[in-house]
């Protein structure tokens, strides 16, 4: 006893015919559908400087990875810190285009932008 099925009789009977070919148009879906979820996976993996709220429940920015390389201070908008409850600190640099860049709160770079930025705004 169990819950098999016996096949109907004319489907018992072992055939010589060929398997069905593939059809190009389901290839062709299920190659757009992996480029797709490629594309997805890589923009999510791409943000440097994702809000808090996305990571975790605390508000603020919070840097995930680091950029070791520094950028011309001519295309630097603003620099801010990482919020103080995020697990890496660091310092957020939002560029004249509008793109969030993450550095380490030891980085030079960083750290010297940081002080040039917020002593000359907090002097006028």
């Amino acid at each position: 006893m169990g819950c098999r099925a016996k096949p109907p009789s004319h489907q018992s009977k072992k055939t010589n015919e060929p398997h069905p070919p593939h059809h190009p148009l389901t290839d062709s879906i299920m190659k757009t559908l992996c480029f797709a979820l490629g594309l997805l996976m890589l923009a999510v993996f791409y943000c440097d400087a994702l809000p808090m709220a996305v990571q975790n429940t605390a508000p603020g920015d919070c840097c995930f990875r680091f950029n070791p390389t520094s950028l011309p201070l001519k295309r630097v908008n603003s620099i801010t810190e990482t919020h103080v409850s995020c697990p890496k600190k660091g310092f957020i640099v939002e560029t004249k285009k509008g793109k969030k860049i993450c550095y380490s709160d030891t980085f030079p770079w960083a750290l010297n932008l940081y002080s040039l930025l917020h002593s000359t705004e907090g002097s006028s």
